[in-house]
């Protein structure tokens, strides 16, 4: 079981490896790797309650990442490492966790193999994000909780405790599974409160934060009033799902969502499939169940519906689809062709990294007519880095969300010219997310459109002028 469970280990890792540098690059990848790179010039290694910076917290990621910046690695390559080797432990956890909670190795196996080649899945294992660092994390957690549970053993309640504080200092949604631990350790009242005092006192930085002045903390996301409750939408899970599966970049319309359909209609299946004996001897169905139970209507309440959320659930869903399959070889095979077509043109297009060179000629463009002109971008931290590693200095300056909800103009019409797509851009002009015509000013954002000249257009962004054109320079159709 070792042995397979470090060439899964190996094999993953070597694969993912040397995906490092083709995949898409994302923007909150390019701010982890700014933000890591900060550190590693500048230090404040110790500072965790002076940082203004909301892809700082929590920032175990960061301080891995800037360790291999220090070393002289490239810091989207610092970040992607980190993520590859974490995540690249998720297949085996995957296999261990299954066998352990005696499912047979065949299934272990299937279960590792469906989030393999889940598209989004393999992405944001190599993308330099936190999305799957801390699942890893979690399940090391888990695996540890098991053995905790079964064998009543206080070594394992301690590296669990230790495991999960890891995560939680990865990223902040590890916090929603802390009742699933408590809960599981609740018979063992010596167990619980090793595993509880361990856990608080590694995370009690981390708390800490939210006592102090601060502007980011782990109850940041819910907390902030830019966010605004007030929708319960069980269509957006069922999308994000598809999503995560590949709908979306599927060549052929309207087939993506009825493959996504299928999967999701096994997925489903293969939980209420499920016999009440297995339920009951099967910590890890249970486990998952709970965490169903918890993400699933957070997330259907949750403002921001980034498929990539869902991450987790789908993950524990191969353990059920892979106990379903094994006994089902037709529907098995079905199952597999099915995700695969789903999952080469998604593969495809999280590898095309051609809007990189759409960010160079929009910088030539702007340096052309203004050498020194100044570029306000919504997303900067992307087109810093693209325009870093392309040897070109233009002057970014961010107009972002968080300080300019609901007052875009001093934050657009201070620049020469502003980069944005067309989201963002209404963005400026919205106090609260989701957008609605009660969260924004249409008349600004109208008028500020009239203002706006669009220089250089691409299918992701527009370079616009915000200040009046340089004598000579005719006004564009």
């Amino acid at each position: 079981m070792r042995r397979t469970a470090i060439i899964l280990f190996l094999a993953t890792l070597f694969l993912r490896a040397l995906c490092i540098p083709f995949m898409h690059i994302t923007y909150d990848e390019a701010a982890y790797s700014w933000t890591a790179r900060d550190l590693a010039l500048n230090g404040g290694w110790l500072d965790l309650y002076g940082r203004d910076d909301l892809f700082f917290f929590p920032p175990l990621f960061n301080y891995l990442a800037a360790i291999f910046i220090k070393l002289g690695l490239d810091r989207l390559y610092a970040v992607r490492l980190v993520t590859t080797l974490l995540s690249s432990g998720i297949p085996p956890l995957m296999y261990l966790l299954a066998v352990r909670s005696g499912l047979s190795e065949r299934e272990g196996l299937l279960a590792a193999v469906l989030w393999i080649i889940l598209p989004w899945g393999w992405y944001l294992s190599v993308a330099g994000m936190v999305e799957t660092p801390w699942i890893a994390l979690l399940l090391v957690a888990v695996l540890f909780l098991q053995n905790a549970v079964e064998r009543g053993s206080r070594r394992d309640a301690l590296l669990s405790a230790l495991a999960f504080a890891a995560a939680l200092w990865v990223k902040e949604t590890a916090l929603g599974a802390l009742p699933l631990f408590l809960f599981a350790l609740r018979k063992d009242r010596p167990l619980l409160a090793r595993w509880g005092e361990t856990a608080l006192l590694l995370s009690l930085p981390l708390f800490v934060q939210s006592l102090l002045p601060h502007r980011y903390d782990l109850f940041f996301e819910i907390t902030t009033p830019l966010l605004l409750w007030r929708s319960f939408e069980i269509d957006a899970l069922l999308r994000n799902i598809g999503t995560l599966y590949g709908a979306g970049s599927f060549p052929w319309a309207g087939w993506d969502l009825s493959l996504s359909f299928f999967l999701l209609t096994v997925a489903i299946l293969s939980i209420v499939a499920l016999p009440r004996a297995e339920w009951r001897e099967r910590f890890l169905f249970r486990f998952a169940a709970g965490f169903f139970l918890i993400y699933l209507p957070f997330f259907a309440l949750f403002p921001k519906k980034f498929h990539y959320y869902l991450l987790p659930v789908v993950l524990l869903s191969c353990f059920f689809i892979a106990r379903y399959l094994a006994t089902r070889p037709r529907l098995a095979v079905a199952y597999g062709l099915v995700a695969v077509l789903l999952a080469v043109p998604a593969f495809l297009k999280l590898a095309d990294r051609s809007e990189e060179e759409w960010y160079r000629e929009a910088f030539r463009v702007a340096m052309q007519e203004k050498p020194d002109a100044r570029i306000g971008l919504t997303l900067p931290r992307k087109a810093e880095y693209i325009a870093e590693r392309a040897g070109m200095r233009p002057a970014i300056v961010p107009v972002e969300w968080v300080e300019c909800a609901g007052n875009g103009d001093p934050c657009i019409f201070r620049n020469d010219f502003l980069l944005s797509d067309p989201m963002f851009l209404m963005m400026l002009y919205c106090r609260q997310w989701p957008m609605s015509p009660e969260t924004c000013d249409t008349a600004a954002l109208s008028a500020a459109k009239d203002r706006l000249i669009p220089v250089f257009k691409r299918p992701d962004f527009t370079l616009y002028r915000a200040g009046p054109p340089p004598a000579g320079m005719p006004h564009p159709e």
